[in-house]
């Protein structure tokens, strides 16, 4: 399975929840000179079939990806969730607070608090940019399912999306970060 996303939807949630039921988790990562992979297809289809070696599900956030190579992905038969966030203007502004405290993950008792400002300007900037990344999307998509921010926090709804696509997991809510 494919996890496509943008930053703040909540992928790093199922990651956390994909690692501790030892399914494999992997980031899609465009570049090809990251350690331990130096060796890997140059062609987007060719390096997630290798991915698809070592686990079982792929973390793709969408704005990182050459539109060549989105598209690639998202019209092949891989099967996918698209994870997106309804309320674009808080995912604008987690983003905010995230570069300001350079905490991207929370967990239990662990948030920062910061004075985020809020500039319209910028997040129409920010809305458009989102906005495009998942027309295109929803353009080129095929054997996928939708899921909601908000429906992370939904054990039911979690369940059923696991359950669809066969992936034999748990839903077990971490309050602290595994093996980092």
């Amino acid at each position: 399975m494919i996890i496509c996303s943008t930053k703040r939807t909540g992928s790093s949630l199922l990651y956390y929840m994909f690692e501790k039921d030892g399914v494999g988790y992997e980031p899609y990562n465009s570049e090809h000179s990251r350690e331990g992979y130096k060796d890997r297809p140059q062609g987007s289809l060719e390096y997630l079939k290798w991915l698809f070696k070592r686990v079982k599900c792929i973390k793709l956030q969408m704005e990182f990806v050459p539109e060549k190579d989105l598209k690639e992905i998202l019209s092949s038969d891989y099967p996918k969730i698209l994870l997106y966030r309804e309320d674009v203007k808080q995912q604008y502004l987690s983003e905010k607070r995230a570069s300001l405290t350079g905490q991207w993950h929370l967990f239990k008792g662990e948030k920062k608090e910061c004075d985020v400002v809020y500039d319209e300007s910028e997040y129409q900037k920010y809305k458009d940019k989102v906005d495009k990344i998942y027309h295109l999307a929803r353009s080129q998509i095929k054997n996928y399912m939708e899921l909601e921010y908000l429906d992370l926090m939904n054990d039911e709804k979690l369940q059923r999306v696991f359950d669809y696509f066969g992936i034999k997991i748990k839903i077990k809510r971490i309050t602290k970060k595994i093996n980092v």
